[in-house]
C-alpha cells in the first residue's frame, strides 16, 4: 500500500520567500506531529486559490509582531500544510523547528501541520493528505504521537472534528510507504536569485560548506523533487544530488555549485 496525497505544492509554487533564519533544534523522535487548523475564513472555494492563501500565511507570520516576535517570525510557522482539496503544502519542511505549537517544548518535540480550514468535518482528501504527512515525518524519524494543537496550548485548535479524527493515528501505524518524490505539478523555469558567493567561490568540497545561501539552493532542489535535506550544510547527500543534476542537465559534473549550476537549478525545466 502507498499513502497518496492529491498532490504537493512546493515553496516555489506558493511563491514563499526564503526564511530569515532556520533552526534545527528539534528532536521530533521524542514526540511526533501537532495538528492545527487555519481559521474561520475557510474553506477555500477553489484549489487555484490555495497557493495564494498559503503565501498569506507566511506574510502574516513574518510581519512585524508575527509569531510574537517584534521583527516578525523567521518563516511560515508550519512544517507542512494541507489544503481543503487534499494537497500537501510545503512549509518549513523536515528537520526544521516549527514556530506554531505554542511552547518551546512542543516546538522542539513535534512537527506542525496546518489544515487550511476551520471547524467542519475533514473530508477524505484531507485525511489522505494528513496520512501522507504523518508517514513522511515518521519515515524521517519522528515519534508516533499525533496530537491536536490544544494539547500543548490554551486554544480550540484544530477544532473538535479534527481533534476527534486524528485520534485514530496517535501512537498507531498509518498506511504504508510514500513515494520517493511526492506528486506535484512541475516547476516552471524561473529567474534565479543572485549567486550568493564572491567571484571564484563555490559551494562544495574545498569551497564553502556552510552558509544560508546553501539552504536556498537545497530548498530549490527539494522543490524540484530531489531527496535532499535543507540544512545549510554541504554533505554527501547534497553532493550526490548536485552531481546527478549536473549530469542530467549536461553540465560539468564536478559536484560543485558555482554560478552556472546555481542558475540552472532555477532555469532548467524539471524532467
Amino acid at each position: 500500500m502507498t499513502v497518496q496525497a492529491a498532490g504537493f505544492v512546493s515553496r516555489a509554487e506558493a511563491n514563499l520567500v526564503p526564511p530569515r533564519a532556520v533552526s534545527h533544534n528539534i528532536t521530533p523522535q521524542r514526540g511526533g506531529l501537532a495538528v492545527h487548523y487555519g481559521g474561520p475564513i475557510f474553506p477555500i472555494s477553489s484549489h487555484s486559490k490555495c497557493a495564494g492563501v498559503w503565501k498569506r500565511y507566511q506574510n502574516y507570520h513574518m510581519r512585524p509582531g508575527g509569531l510574537g516576535v517584534p521583527q516578525g517570525g523567521s518563516d511560515i510557522a508550519y512544517n507542512f500544510g494541507i489544503c481543503p482539496h487534499g494537497y500537501v503544502m510545503a512549509g518549513r519542511g523536515l528537520g526544521v523547528r516549527p514556530g506554531a505549537n505554542g511552547t518551546a517544548a512542543s516546538n522542539t518535540t513535534h512537527y506542525a501541520v496546518c489544515w487550511m480550514n476551520d471547524r467542519v468535518v475533514p473530508n477524505v482528501e484531507v485525511m489522505d493528505a494528513l496520512e501522507w504527512v504523518i508517514v513522511k515525518v515518521r519515515e524521517a524519524g519522528a515519534g508516533m504521537e499525533v496530537r491536536p494543537h490544544r494539547s500543548f496550548y490554551g486554544t480550540e485548535c484544530p477544532g473538535d472534528a479534527m481533534a476527534q479524527a486524528i485520534k485514530q493515528y496517535d501512537g498507531k501505524r498509518v498506511g504504508g510507504k510514500i513515494p520517493t518524490r511526492p506528486p506535484h505539478k512541475p516547476l516552471k523555469p524561473s529567474t534565479p536569485p543572485a549567486f550568493p558567493l564572491a567571484s571564484g567561490q563555490y559551494f562544495g568540497k574545498g569551497g564553502i560548506v556552510h552558509r544560508s545561501g546553501l539552504s536556498l539552493y537545497q530548498q530549490q532542489m527539494k522543490d524540484r523533487g530531489w531527496d535532499i535535506a535543507v540544512d545549510g550544510n554541504w554533505g554527501p547527500q547534497t553532493e550526490k544530488v548536485t552531481r546527478q543534476f549536473q549530469k542530467e542537465k549536461g553540465l560539468t559534473v564536478d559536484g560543485r555549485v558555482g554560478p552556472k549550476t546555481w542558475a540552472e537549478a532555477w532555469r532548467a525545466p524539471v524532467t
